[in-house]
């Protein structure tokens, strides 16, 4: 059987559509052979690879607040240590390996010191959580080995190549970024945030394209903080998820 790898992109608090959409595989007993995420993609997927009962993750997202990850503790790399972030994930995957994971699984990373992606796969997997979802600035970039790593998405929200590099055959890839707003842009700072969001989006498309089955749940417009939102969230990625079964269910059956 050709292995169905899941790419689950980054976009924060966004992120949390992908709880609805798997609850849909779940339920539609699509088959994932495995996962590869990025940033808040690779938190997701990490609970997912371990197996975490998906109704009880999106009870706690509904409950998650920004003071349950943001550690603020100012240093010349970033303003938050990110120890609450890793402390998050090893409460629900527990200090486990990859190697112990019920479902293989990977984390993308970005090298701050080469511009590479890295694909984390083997240790710790709080920890590597933690270095994908380490956005510059923000959190403290975390030492891998030689390397000094940063969010994936610095790299690319949506990790395609990633999956195909470990393993998958089929790749099912999930944007859940941000898309450029509607609307009349005013001055300097509205200027440069749209053009970031042109280019990020951009960039999704493209690697999106590379996949057998693109999914973007209706997330686009939704702030990247608001963890607020989360009931919202996972029922836009369950609507996503339902409306791209017909696709599925021809894509496994080819």
């Amino acid at each position: 059987m050709r292995k169905i790898g899941l790419a689950l992109g980054g976009g924060s608090a966004r992120g949390l559509a992908h709880i609805g959409l798997l609850q849909v595989f779940e339920e539609e007993k699509i088959p994932v052979h495995l996962v590869v995420g990025t940033s808040i993609g690779s938190m997701i997927g990490a609970f997912y690879a371990a197996g975490t009962n998906l109704q009880y993750l999106a009870g706690i997202a509904r409950h998650l607040n920004w003071q349950q990850i943001l550690d603020p503790k100012f240093s010349r790399l970033g303003l938050c240590r990110g120890d609450k972030l890793e402390e998050l994930v090893a409460l629900l995957v527990g200090r486990k390996t990859f190697q112990d994971l019920k479902l293989p699984f990977a984390a993308v990373a970005c090298d701050l010191k080469t511009g590479q992606e890295v694909l984390l796969s083997e240790g710790d997997v709080a920890r590597a959580v933690r270095a994908s979802c380490s956005l510059p600035g923000i959190f403290k970039p975390v030492q891998w080995g030689d390397k000094l790593l940063v969010d994936g998405g610095v790299c690319g929200r949506l990790p395609v190549k990633a999956a195909r590099k470990f393993g998958a055959d089929l790749v099912i890839a999930v944007d859940v970024g941000g898309w450029p707003k509607q609307g009349e842009i005013k001055n300097a700072f509205q200027v440069l945030n749209q053009t970031f969001h042109i280019f990020e989006a951009r960039l999704a498309q493209e690697q999106g394209s590379e996949a057998e089955l693109f999914i973007r749940p209706n997330v686009g417009q939704i702030g990247p903080e608001r963890l607020d939102l989360a009931d919202e969230l996972i029922a836009l990625g369950r609507e996503a998820a339902v409306k791209a079964l017909p696709q599925l269910q021809k894509m496994i059956g080819s």
